[in-house]
């Protein structure tokens, strides 16, 4: 090879063999101040979503901070992204501060009550720095896929506001109901149709109803779809002369479950435990108490079932039907009959609290 044709190979190979110049001081400096300017106009940001687009984002902004007592107003309004058929884009809400974007977010998550009048389904969250950002799209199918592939049904992915991966424990739907048979079908009504009707509409994921009426001559499969697991106590069981009575809870296959019989007894009640995370149990008792039972002979088996059920478990949920209507609720403490007067004693000493004061004859 001539010292001419050495010279160009050099030449031609020398910009691939060069390593690549790290960057400079002023380089680093500029893009930390750069970054640190970014994020600190992301925390002055707030992020609507589901706002409908109707031209008039300034005064549907004002209208959300009239409504949620936001005092300082925002000094820019901007719809972000491209158009889309189906869903409003997001709205940028720019505060004078970061202070200001906090208060913003905060009272309008706190007043969503009064909101949902005029902007249902709204939501705010924090804006995002463009690394936030690309983190975000980065990580959502993973995520995603953490979800579909969740063992318990009580866990949820997400991704927060930072970029950082999340889990918590879900919200759990419970629907409870008298039934009075819900296995009746006549000409007018379906009552295992309604059943299910109800189900998809409220999405329950555990289901409680009292006097259920069934036998053993109808099959689990025949009144909930496999999605649940079913415990039932059929009045066959426990009266088997006498027809009606009955309960039954059933609760999503995707929510780790067990039914506690060796914490039963020979009254009308069901107790079984929910596992969450990290192995924490909750315990549900369903009960109910015939109108024509001995009230002092009730009370006293369900205090024994609840003494046993609280030395092992913490967290206790207890629902039925009692038939006790003398009983006010928001008025416990008077009471004209001493077996009423017991049954609330019962609950107290167990630090259970009445959430529910409506009717529960459902179907």
């Amino acid at each position: 090879m001539s010292p001419a044709q050495l010279a160009a190979t050099n030449l031609t190979s020398s910009p691939q063999s060069t390593p690549a110049q790290p960057s400079s001081f002023a380089d680093v400096v500029k893009t930390s101040i750069r970054s640190a300017l970014e994020e600190d106009k992301a925390k002055q940001e707030v992020i609507i979503q589901r706002l409908p687009e109707n031209n008039r984002d300034v005064a549907d902004v004002h209208e959300i901070c009239a409504k949620a007592e936001v005092i300082v107003k925002p000094t820019a309004v901007t719809r972000l992204g491209k158009s889309h058929p189906n869903r409003p884009r997001i709205v940028k809400v720019t505060s004078p501060s970061t202070f200001d974007a906090r208060t913003f977010r905060f009272k309008v998550e706190e007043s969503k009550a009064t909101i949902s009048d005029s902007f249902p389904n709204i939501c705010c969250r924090p804006a995002r720095t463009r690394d936030q950002q690309a983190r975000h799209k980065t990580l959502g199918p993973e995520v995603y896929k953490l979800n579909q592939n969740a063992k318990s049904g009580l866990e949820s992915f997400s991704l927060r506001p930072n970029g950082k991966r999340g889990c918590s424990n879900k919200a759990v739907k419970g629907l409870y109901l008298n039934a009075r048979s819900i296995a009746s079908v006549n000409k007018s009504r379906n009552k295992l149709v309604e059943l299910r009707h109800l189900l998809s509409s409220f999405s329950a994921q555990i289901l409680a109803i009292s006097e259920t009426w069934l036998t053993d001559a109808i099959s689990d499969h025949e009144v909930l779809p496999d999605s649940f697991n079913v415990y039932r106590k059929d009045r066959s069981t426990t009266q088997p002369s006498k027809r009606g009575g009955g309960i039954l809870l059933a609760i999503d296959t995707n929510i780790e479950s067990n039914r506690r019989d060796d914490l039963e007894n020979d009254f009308v009640i069901i107790v079984f435990e929910i596992i969450c995370e990290r192995r924490f149990k909750i315990a549900v008792i369903l009960c109910y108490k015939p109108p024509d039972s001995d009230s002092a002979s009730f009370n006293a088996s369900l205090t024994t079932i609840l003494d046993n059920v609280y030395r092992e478990f913490q967290d206790v949920c207890m629902l039925g039907d009692f038939n006790l209507p003398a009983i006010d609720w928001r008025h416990p403490d008077r009471c004209s009959r001493a077996t009423d007067s017991e049954f609330v004693c019962i609950t107290q000493s167990h630090s259970l609290e009445q959430i529910n004061f409506n009717p529960s004859n459902a179907i």
